[in-house]
């Protein structure tokens, strides 16, 4: 977990793709609370409407990064993967001893050019065996087997794999599956298209009527 309360100014005006005198003004235009203007002189708003874009475009170059510096990483046993979710991300590797000497050092350095730390209460190394839990979910391995949460949410239906269910227990106590749809299943439905020259007003005789004031 990364904490965003410094987040450099700078590096964004200099890095992120867009207009940079609305970032510039979006960044320094504090927040309101209690009727009280807070300025921000350094971070990014929290709850605001592009708060989690920066968060993940700040972040961009992390994995990169990564097998920049452990090229070998895979091929040599290191089994050092990443997977991030906005700033939440894990870092998998063969010993504890190696993500702390190796692994975290280069992490830092990468977030330090970004005015970024990682949060020290949120940040931890733990053993697959101890688990974890990510955005949610509890991945650990139970007597060496790695137990997904997948079956529970993740079904096959017909020729698709991976629909997201769920089961809802209805009010008379039986149950229906829910899933997700998708933009494919819905069928299209063609509908007339209204003519370029159709107007209610242009059929019929159009009655003009002029006001006057008679004479005295």
């Amino acid at each position: 977990m990364v904490s965003f309360d410094k987040i450099s100014h700078d590096w964004m005006l200099a890095h992120i793709p867009t207009d940079k005198a609305i970032l510039r003004k979006w960044l320094k235009a504090g927040f309101v609370y209690r009727d009280e203007l807070f300025p921000t002189e350094a971070g990014a708003p929290q709850g605001g409407v592009i708060s989690p874009v920066l968060a993940n475009m700040t972040l961009d170059g992390l994995e990169a990064m990564l097998a920049e510096k452990f090229p070998k990483a895979k091929r040599t046993g290191l089994k050092m993967n990443m997977v991030r979710y906005a700033d939440d991300f894990i870092i998998t590797g063969h010993s504890k001893e190696w993500l702390e000497q190796e692994v975290i050092p280069v992490v830092v350095e990468f977030l330090a050019t970004r005015g970024l730390v990682l949060s020290p209460e949120k940040t931890r190394i733990t053993h697959i065996d101890e688990g974890f839990d990510f955005l949610g979910w509890n991945i650990r391995k139970y007597n060496g087997k790695l137990l997904r949460i997948k079956e529970k949410y993740f079904k096959t239906r017909g020729t698709r794999n991976w629909v997201f269910t769920a089961t809802e227990t209805q009010e008379d106590g039986t149950k229906r599956e829910i899933t997700l749809l998708q933009e494919s299943g819905t069928p299209i439905q063609r509908h007339v298209k209204i003519r370029a020259d159709a107007n209610p007003h242009a059929s019929g005789s159009l009655i003009g009527v002029s006001s006057y004031r008679p004479s005295p």
